[in-house]
């Protein structure tokens, strides 16, 4: 069972972990699965196999695409693997430090002070806020929510929807925004969707609420690693819920600005990709936190069950008008902001709004 387990997983790595060629690895068996790691993967008592598994998924391939779910049977019917410490693996805990860091920044920057059931204070930050004339719009995840989270009983949306999917919530946030500026008597020229938390989510909603950027069709390339098949995929968007995919009703009279971080990952870092690609907005902050490939669940001949960065991979396309295997290219590494902001001035709306005045004065 410890040998076909093995030669189950370097099968399986070799022709679907979709960053074998971008880590350099020419076959799992000859250059990562080899001496010591090998032998405690044989090995028949299930910590040490276990161990090993942590030792490859997690330290090893260490990037927030492939983790461990449930390790092999032999370790008992309730057993889990110990991600804690060290097992984490680098990028994960990288990843979490820096989304505590952020968060509390962001909280302590925006949030506003309001008194919680239990009568303690804390500290709630607005999802949508405003200074001057730019609209900053906070997407912490894309999601979409299920039917008995967005209609109501007569088939109608729910006051709710937005709290369950992006799609509403976007809706919501355009309408603040229309809202404010009659109230305020004033144009609002940019908008800024804030990604620094964004660790992606359902691609479906990440296609919809560029929808919101554009009346073009949506478009990004997707390639298998595995066959070297590559294509475009469309998609028009109904912006406005009234089954018209034709019509102009994209809010393409702001200026667009997304604002990144190492944490803006997966479906996020591929939203920042399209509207480089599309020209539909501008990129600032810091370089993206990467993930270009689909997860791939893995479930090897002991039970141990994982998910891996799989074959399937999206690409930016680095001139929009050649073909798609002139000009694509992954995105594992991130994508490099149109304008540099430090960290320290993610949430600082001034500074922000400065560097954008900048930009445009530059051209």
């Amino acid at each position: 069972m410890r040998r076909i387990t093995v030669n189950f997983l370097n099968f399986d790595l070799d022709y679907f972990y979709g960053l074998k060629d971008y880590k350099n690895i020419d076959s799992f068996g000859g250059d990562v699965i080899t001496g010591e790691l090998r032998a405690n993967l044989l090995s028949a008592d299930a910590a040490t196999h276990n161990q090993a598994y942590i030792d490859l998924f997690q330290k090893t391939l260490n990037e927030m695409h492939t983790s461990l779910i449930k390790p092999s049977f032999f370790a008992g019917a309730d057993a889990n693997f110990d991600l804690s410490g060290d097992n984490m693996g680098t990028a994960m805990s990288d990843y979490y430090s820096l989304y505590y860091e952020l968060s509390g920044d962001m909280s302590n920057s925006l949030g506003i002070p309001i008194e919680s059931s239990d009568g303690s204070t804390i500290l709630s930050v607005p999802l949508v806020r405003f200074e001057d004339n730019t609209a900053f719009v906070i997407l912490n995840s894309f999601t979409v929510g299920t039917n008995d989270q967005i209609y109501n009983e007569d088939g109608t949306v729910s006051d709710d929807a937005r709290q369950y999917d992006t799609y509403y919530f976007m809706q919501y946030a355009m309408q603040r925004i229309e809202q404010y500026a009659q109230e305020n008597d004033i144009i609002i020229d940019n908008v800024v969707l804030d990604f620094t938390l964004n660790g992606g989510g359902s691609l479906a909603a990440m296609i919809n609420t560029l929808g919101f950027l554009t009346n073009d069709p949506v478009q990004y390339v997707t390639g298998n690693l595995l066959s070297g098949q590559t294509s475009i995929e469309y998609y028009n968007i109904d912006t406005d819920d009234d089954s018209d995919y034709a019509d102009a009703d994209a809010y393409d009279m702001y200026d667009w600005f997304v604002l990144t971080s190492p944490l803006t990952f997966s479906a996020a870092n591929l939203f920042a990709a399209i509207v480089q690609d599309m020209d539909i907005a501008t990129v600032i902050g810091e370089q993206s936190g990467g993930g270009t490939c689909s997860v791939f669940t893995l479930v090897l001949p002991d039970g141990t069950t994982t998910n891996i960065s799989g074959s399937s991979a999206v690409f930016q396309r680095l001139n929009y008008e050649q073909e798609v295997a002139v000009g694509g290219a992954l995105i594992e590494s991130g994508i490099t902001p149109d304008i540099v902001l430090d960290s320290q001035y993610f949430y600082d709306n001034q500074t922000i709004i400065n560097a954008i005045s900048d930009w445009k004065q530059q051209g």
